[in-house]
């Protein structure tokens, strides 16, 4: 009986301790995530994809970490029990059904290969089979409805550096310069009042002696957070 899995995702993370650091005991981990799309052709067992996906997501981890190569297994043909409604292929068979012939149906006669002779018993010949040229095997005919395997969607990789806080305290994830600029674009779209959203970046300047003025780029990481929480409360003067 198939699965009932028809798709998914599967997601693969490793990590490992960054090398060339003094001491190897504190040095920071590198984390890598590997995320394959998968998807099962209708009437098919799931498990043969879902296991070949898993290993392909393992091995590209072990790549990005720079790791030992890992065994690849092969992804499973597509193969169909019954042909599809309304296909040449389920056109052909109610017509055979029928009692339609090879020859009806526009194929070449189908003859059994004949078996290997016995040995010390030769082949009867006749003077007409003996003129006539030698048969030419017919030519196959491609099946529009032939199987063929299933391709996955692009892989989407996710790596990043986990350095991780020795301290023991709890990591927090990066903001990226995109993720403040569409923070404060929505923001100003609600109080349209760029003056307050200025002045609100400057009282995140790290050094006020020597940068006058900053931008959205030049707020620390660690106060990023903090920025779009003020952000979201902020009103026009």
């Amino acid at each position: 009986m198939a699965s009932v899995i028809t798709g998914g995702t599967v997601s693969v993370e490793d990590c490992k301790k960054h090398e060339g650091y003094p001491d190897p005991q504190f040095a920071p981990t590198r984390k890598v995530r590997v995320e394959l799309i998968f998807t099962v052709p209708e009437g098919q067992d799931g498990k043969p994809y879902l296991d070949a996906t898993a290993a392909e997501a393992d091995v590209k981890v072990a790549e990005l970490l720079g790791s030992p190569p890992r065994a690849k297994t092969t992804k499973p043909v597509s193969t169909s029990a019954t042909p599809e409604p309304g296909s040449k292929a389920a056109l052909e068979a109610e017509l055979v059904a029928k009692g339609a012939s090879a020859a009806d149906l526009g194929h070449a006669p189908q003859t059994a290969a004949p078996g290997p002779r016995r040995p010390g018993r030769p082949a009867k010949t006749t003077p007409e089979a003996a003129q006539a040229p030698a048969a030419t095997p017919a030519a196959p005919v491609a099946d529009p409805d032939e199987l063929v395997v299933s391709e996955e969607p692009a892989a989407t990789v996710v790596a990043d550096d986990d350095l991780g806080d020795l301290t023991g305290e709890a990591k927090v994830e990066p903001i990226s310069d995109l993720e403040l600029n569409n923070a404060v674009a929505k923001r100003n779209a609600v109080i349209k009042s760029g003056i307050a959203i200025r002045k609100l970046v400057q009282t995140f300047n790290p050094d006020p002696a020597k940068l006058p003025n900053i931008v959205l780029a030049q707020i620390p990481q660690e106060r990023r957070a903090d920025f779009l929480k003020k952000l979201e409360v902020l009103t026009a003067e």
